[in-house]
């Protein structure tokens, strides 16, 4: 499967997926004026994913994440917990500054939100 990779912009995090090295990652600042147009692609691609392994690791290391891309990483995460029922474990690693505790906050809330596993992750 294809790799997919979007540069980070100056209020868009970068998305880099290689699903051959297990390398699922998002990182940066996410505020898009339309963050459901701005994740689209991430939802297209996941709609032909095969896992190459049976194991899947997403990290997300935002440095600051809007409302509106709260609710489309909640629903990337229920993206990632199908996956996770047909067959491939899935762990979702939440990265945050060790005194950002807004981030931290976000993480805990996305626990209760979706069937993966999801460590917090300071830093």
């Amino acid at each position: 499967m294809n790799r997919l990779y979007i540069i980070e912009g100056t209020n868009t995090p970068k998305i880099y997926f290689d699903p051959d090295n297990n390398q699922f990652e998002i990182t940066g600042k996410s505020f898009p004026e339309h963050a459901k147009k701005f994740y689209q692609p991430v939802f297209d691609w996941f709609r032909n994913f095969q896992p190459v392994k049976n194991q899947l690791t997403m990290n997300l290391r935002f440095h600051y994440i809007s409302t509106s891309s709260i609710l489309v990483i909640s629903e990337l995460l229920k993206t990632l917990s199908d996956i996770g029922r047909n067959g491939c474990k899935v762990t979702v690693r939440w990265h945050y500054d060790k005194d950002d505790d807004d981030l931290r906050a976000t993480g805990e809330d996305l626990i209760g939100l979706t069937s993966c596993e999801i460590e917090l992750v300071p830093h």
